[in-house]
């Protein structure tokens, strides 16, 4: 079983998804991707434990305090996207980093030849648990902003939040 909760905040409503006692999702309501596709049923309920953790965080961070994960995290993805997820979870809160940062830190990691832009942009798209893997932090190399499946906007927001 699937537990769901809304969370508002100032960039929007964001749902939540947690199973077996652990966040699996957290996106904006009105995100098109990435999708969830669970199989078994989803109830809503607010006084979830790790639901009630998730929203303490989010609470917390919205309001510039710096704050620890006191809840299991589970992505649900292939094993790439789990490596990709994993360094990008790695990124400092105020600090950004490009995709090809990412790139080589997988391929010194993996002890391997080179690992494709391409493809850890691509995995950096698919994650489901915004804000908490903070992929808004990834950049392009020359500082641009680049895609956000919860918004350009919203991404510059997040950065902007974590400057100040």
């Amino acid at each position: 079983m699937t537990i769901s909760s809304i969370y508002h905040s100032f960039l929007g409503d964001i749902i939540l998804y947690c199973k077996d006692n652990a966040l699996v999702g957290l996106k904006f309501i009105d995100q098109a991707k990435p999708s969830f596709k669970f199989v078994d049923d989803i109830i809503i309920d607010d006084e979830d434990l790790v639901i009630k953790k998730v929203k303490n965080y989010l609470n917390k961070y919205f309001s510039k305090q710096e704050t620890n994960i006191d809840f299991e995290v589970n992505p649900i993805g292939s094993e790439f996207q789990k490596l990709v997820w994993s360094e990008v979870s790695c990124i400092p809160y105020g600090k950004t980093v490009s995709y090809s940062f990412i790139a080589n830190e997988l391929k010194n990691k993996l002890k391997v030849n080179s690992v494709s832009i391409r493809k850890v942009a691509q995995a950096i798209s698919q994650n489901k648990i915004l804000i908490i893997i903070p992929c808004h932090r990834v950049i392009g190399k020359d500082g641009s902003l680049k895609g956000y499946s919860g918004g350009l906007n919203r991404k510059a927001s997040l950065l902007n939040l974590e400057k100040n």
